[in-house]
């Protein structure tokens, strides 16, 4: 119980940091997949 509730702590304080990096690599596979598409 007192594991849960520590990772629910945790990903309720870090997210932000791991949002933005995932954020930042899914636009940029986005952005070269449709790269490649259009070219």
């Amino acid at each position: 119980m007192k594991k849960c509730y520590s990772i629910i702590l945790s990903t309720f304080f870090f997210p932000p940091i791991y949002f933005r990096f995932l954020f930042v690599l899914i636009t940029n596979v986005y952005i070269k997949i449709n790269y490649k598409i259009k070219y």
